[in-house]
């Protein structure tokens, strides 16, 4: 419409700029007449590359550059960059059949970020893709997860595939693989690959024979390690001094959340690099590709450590010996790279989810980490000190754990302030957002929620034009905290502004009060006609996440569920909703979502149903066996 021609110009200019990228990448230039973006007012999928005329909800193209978020941007950005890769991936070559799905999805997640890092080298795409990674680790940690090629006979088997495993993990295999070949070689297969079955239908195996034939490499053996077995590996790290050296032993096995769960034999063909420091101070690194169930590795000094992840690309979990872990973590700042520090923090959490470490492991390497000059590094810690809040504090804990949260964060805080310089790069933003979003969530800082309600009411006044990002965070801190006066101010912000952006910044905003009448107003919202079908999902979602909202969002949803399985259909809406329980963390709750999804079968649902559950019983666990450990870690504490 004319009131918002302007908000496409930063969707248009990055369009652009993709497919300019992908003609010089793909050694077939776009292979249609033209493209059309459109964006669509109300579009459940999010965003569908129809050949030559992609589609997308309006939030994900319409954007007011200077007065959005990072995030908002770089989800611009990357969703066009991975709806126009589809015209290769996709529209020119498809896949024969379902099962291989993630030959469209899984390159056009692995595609989209090299755009993206030419646009803007400050979003840090690497770092994108390696939070990716963990979220695929993360659901391949579960028993009910499923290998990338599953079977796909009936509608719902296929709307199953559309997932993280799909997406993020076919991407991130995509990503090993090239990496252990290299780009240039990898680019060269890929693109025999695209005039081999241009305007023809294409299976898993077809891909990986072209790949294979310009490396040279067993890529068809590692690929189908990764493609036809479900769950990833963790190697257990092991070392010993011998003659001066270090000795690494490495042993392979599943990883599962589950630790009584059955292993199985599994094998996997897996590229691994690790690295150590050298002689000279300088580092080494040694890469070879892991095909039996132990491997040895010699690993510099005796006094020094080893990281089993170099580079950050293999899909795989790693365990180090407590002393080990210590090295690492103390040279973490210093000697890792900051996809290697993704990759440490999430493996050491997976670890505490398991039971094999604790919760004092996790808070030891957090308290080295939190102070990162890297924003996604930080927000891999701040995200996890937050759940740490609301699901394994106890009352009793609760000061002392805030306590610790502010003497952690306040100083970097204070270092960044609340008003960035005006040449600050965009990492810097999202690293104070993150902040002190925990500053005022998991610490209960007072100064940092004031600021965050007066930024919000000048920013409601239009007295103040804040930085994008960090405003996002003040105005989801200030209605943690808010009142009735805030949220009718919220609420008529979201009815009046033409800005699919800013309708959504406060219309999930309202998902996060805390009184019983304001969450109830906000329930009834949701199921009236003014939220869209498309924005239904993603506020539930919000409100089963809130602590006080969570029983009776719930209990609203069963009251009210068949008018909203007819409202938000089966291909994601629904199964969104299913997979939103796992915010659920005490047995109660669990065993009622396990019984009503009994009698109300969602057959779209049956495996995020299955995550959902195991989710639960993960969270029960890790809460039942965290007080104690949390409780003395923080009487010993002491963040310098």
């Amino acid at each position: 419409t004319p009131d918002k021609k302007h908000l496409g110009r930063f969707a248009l200019e990055t369009a652009e700029f993709t497919i300019a990228y992908y003609n010089k990448y793909f050694s077939l230039k776009y292979p249609f007449e033209k493209l059309d973006i459109v964006a669509v007012p109300d579009f459940a999928p999010g965003a569908m590359e129809n050949t030559a005329a992609i589609f997308y909800r309006e939030r994900l193209l319409l954007v007011d550059e200077p007065k959005v978020s990072v995030a908002a941007k770089r989800s611009v950005a990357s969703v066009l960059a991975h709806e126009i890769a589809h015209h290769w991936f996709g529209d020119l070559v498809t896949m024969k059949w379902w099962d291989d799905i993630w030959l469209n999805e899984g390159f056009a997640t692995w595609m989209e970020n090299k755009p993206v890092r030419d646009l803007r080298p400050t979003w840090g795409a690497d770092l994108t893709e390696a939070t990716d990674t963990q979220r695929a680790l993360n659901l391949d940690a579960l028993q009910s997860t499923r290998p990338i090629r599953a079977k796909a006979d009936t509608p719902d088997q296929i709307s199953e595939l559309f997932d993280a495993i799909t997406y993020e993990k076919g991407a991130a295999v995509l990503r090993m693989v090239e990496n252990t070949v290299g780009p240039d070689v990898f680019r060269t297969g890929v693109n025999n690959y695209l005039k081999k079955y241009a305007y023809a239908n294409a299976s898993a195996e077809d891909f990986w024979a072209e790949i294979a034939a310009a490396s040279g490499a067993p890529v068809g053996r590692i690929m189908a390690s990764f493609v036809d077995q479900s769950g990833s590996p963790l190697i257990n790290i092991r070392s010993e001094c011998q003659s001066d050296r270090l000795m690494v032993t490495a042993t392979l096995e599943r990883f599962s959340l589950d630790v009584a769960s059955p292993r199985g034999n599994q094998e996997w063909q897996l590229p691994v690099c690790m690295k150590w420091p050298g002689p000279n101070g300088q580092l080494e690194q040694s890469c070879r590709l892991f095909s039996h169930p132990v491997e040895t590795w010699p690993a510099g000094s005796c006094s020094g450590w080893v990281f089993a992840n170099a580079g950050g690309m293999g899909v795989y979990r790693t365990a180090y010996q407590p002393d080990m872990l210590r090295r690492v973590a103390q040279v973490a700042d210093t000697s890792l790279q900051p996809v290697e520090r993704i990759s440490l923090l999430g493996d050491e959490w997976a670890l505490v989810r398991q039971g094999r470490d604790t919760i004092a492991d996790y808070l030891s390497l957090a308290e080295r980490l939190a102070r990162d000059h890297v924003g996604q590094v930080v927000r891999m810690v701040t995200e996890r000190l937050d759940e740490i809040s609301e699901y394994f504090v106890s009352p009793e804990v609760s000061p002392a754990y805030q306590a610790w949260v502010r003497r952690l964060l306040q100083p970097v805080a204070q270092e960044l302030g609340w008003t960035p310089p005006p040449d600050e790069l965009e990492d810097q933003r999202e690293r104070r957002a993150s902040v002190l979003y925990t500053l005022g969530w998991a610490g209960g800082d007072a100064v940092t929620l004031q600021r965050a309600r007066d930024t919000t009411n000048q920013y409601l006044d239009g007295k103040v034009a804040a930085d994008p990002t960090l405003l996002s965070t003040a105005i989801q801190l200030a209605a943690t905290h808010g009142d009735r006066e805030l949220y009718d101010r919220m609420l008529a912000r979201m009815r009046s502004d033409a800005d699919p952006t800013e309708q959504q910044r406060f219309r999930n905003a309202l998902g996060r009060f805390t009184e019983p009448e304001l969450i109830r107003r906000t329930i009834a919202l949701v199921f009236s006609e003014e939220v869209k079908v498309q924005d239904k999902t993603t506020v539930l979602t919000i409100l089963l996440a809130n602590p006080r909202a969570r029983a009776t969002t719930w209990q609203t949803i069963k009251d009210r569920w068949p008018d909203l399985e007819k409202r938000l259909g089966v291909f994601q809406g629904v199964p969104d909703v299913v997979e939103a329980t796992a915010a659920f963390c005490d047995p109660a709750a669990r065993d009622d979502v396990q019984r009503f999804f009994e009698t109300h079968k969602v057959p779209a649902a049956e495996r995020a149903l299955r995550q959902s559950l195991e989710r639960m019983n993960s969270c029960i666990a890790l809460r039942d066996r965290t007080l104690a450990p949390l409780s003395a870690f923080l009487k010993s504490a002491s963040v310098p």
